[in-house]
């Protein structure tokens, strides 16, 4: 299983992690440590998971300075950085020899039009249009009540959001690593309280139920089609292929991509 759900799951852990230690959600104090604790294994997980974590992590400790630029935001951004520190040291063997590798050599260098696509590929084409346009609207008609938008917590999700995918889309240049149908999946649960707390505060919960709808019957849609179509690049039966091919001894070198080729060599 490809790991999208799981590290998404993992950032969603860490931004409630964040704003539980920044001061954003009451919590009893004798449970700090044990926030802290939590905190570093959640990022620790999420950088075995899935490799973009890595340009989440420290999004999420600059985030923290901006939001809290004091004692409490200095170590709350240590985190993450001590969390990256021990993946490298753990790791480091394999990320050596990952890097020889040409994992990314199906990508190509990220764009403004990858930018849009990966937005509108987190709720569909149709459905990120809708939002995006909800909010403009929204925005244009309560311009007062902007401040009860752009709350800290608010600010932190945005920040984590933006300076996530500047990290992947710098990277690029030299080495590309984002793809717009895969890498936004990261910035998943920041970005989608970032626009959850806009309709709360603007709209009303009319509009954000139809909202929701909307968004619910394309998933749907999604799933039954996906369900009804086979598989256009199905690695069970690529790897298969291979598998009645070697012997013992040979080693399979696999790029870790659904759709990406299997070879094998003695």
């Amino acid at each position: 299983a490809r790991p999208y759900a799981l590290v998404c799951a993992l950032a969603a852990g860490a931004i409630a992690g964040h704003l539980f230690l920044l001061g954003e959600t009451s919590h009893p104090r004798r449970h700090a440590r044990l926030l802290v604790a939590g905190l570093l294994l959640v990022l620790l997980g999420g950088l075995f998971t899935q490799p973009h974590y890595a340009f989440f992590a420290p999004a999420c400790a600059i985030g923290s300075l901006v939001l809290s630029p004091d004692r409490r935001g200095v170590i709350i951004a240590t985190l993450p950085l001590a969390a990256i520190g021990l993946y490298v040291a753990l790791w480091w063997q394999t990320l050596t020899a990952t890097f020889l590798l040409p994992t990314t050599s199906w990508m190509t260098r990220a764009g403004l039009t990858d930018l849009t696509t990966g937005f509108l590929a987190l709720w569909g084409w149709r459905n990120g249009w809708v939002l995006a346009g909800a909010i403009l609207a929204l925005l244009l008609v309560r311009r007062d009540a902007w401040r009860e938008v752009s709350t800290r917590g608010w600010y932190f999700c945005l920040t984590v959001v933006i300076l996530t995918i500047a990290g992947m889309f710098i990277a690029s240049s030299s080495k590309p690593v984002y793809s717009a149908a895969s890498s936004p999946i990261v910035i998943l649960p920041a970005l989608a309280l970032t626009i959850a707390a806009a309709l709360d505060r603007l709209g009303s919960p009319r509009v954000t139920a139809v909202l929701a709808l909307l968004v619910l019957s394309s998933a749907a849609a999604y799933a039954v089609e996906g369900i009804r179509s086979p598989d256009p690049a199905p690695s069970g039966a690529s790897i298969a292929a291979v598998a009645r091919e070697i012997q013992c001894g040979d080693r399979v070198v696999a790029a870790g991509v659904a759709f990406a080729p299997v070879t094998w060599y003695a």
